[in-house]
């Protein structure tokens, strides 16, 4: 299978479109026997600007998060949370890891983690019992899984 990644200008108002502003595609080519398959599909021009976890997709800049077919805006701190957990992979974190690295607090006792741990399920639609996203490692904190 090979990859590809090119810039199109996908205006279609015929102008220019300003720097920057190119869409990225990406071209997914495998050859199944004697025929080939082309899969395109939009990759956003900031990889930096999107966090995916399954069908999960956060944006960053807007503070927009889809999830099965809902969007939501998050708070800042949402992100934050949901940022660094997405960038500690399969680890989970200590409850006072993440007040030291999202908060910049890691002497405070507090809820804080599980307040906001508990509205991003709400936004995101999961049941605290059994959540597809954000777990609980009993014991230990927290972790961002794809469901599956």
């Amino acid at each position: 299978m090979r990859t590809a990644i090119f810039k199109a200008n996908t205006n279609t108002d015929g102008k220019e479109p300003a720097q920057g502003n190119e869409d990225e595609f990406l071209v997914t080519h495998a050859v199944q026997g004697q025929s080939s398959l082309v899969e395109l599909s939009h990759v956003p021009a900031d990889p930096e600007r999107f966090i995916r976890v399954g069908e999960l997709t956060v944006d960053r800049r807007t503070g927009v998060v889809e999830a099965d077919g809902l969007r939501r805006k998050l708070r800042r701190k949402e992100i934050e949370l949901l940022t660094y957990l997405f960038r500690c992979g399969s680890r989970p974190v200590r409850r006072q890891q993440i007040l030291q690295d999202v908060w910049r607090c890691p002497n405070m006792i507090t809820r804080t983690v599980d307040q906001t741990v508990a509205t991003l399920r709400r936004k995101l639609r999961e049941d605290s019992e059994n959540p597809k996203h954000l777990v609980t490692i009993h014991g230990v904190g927290y972790q961002l899984m794809s469901p599956g």
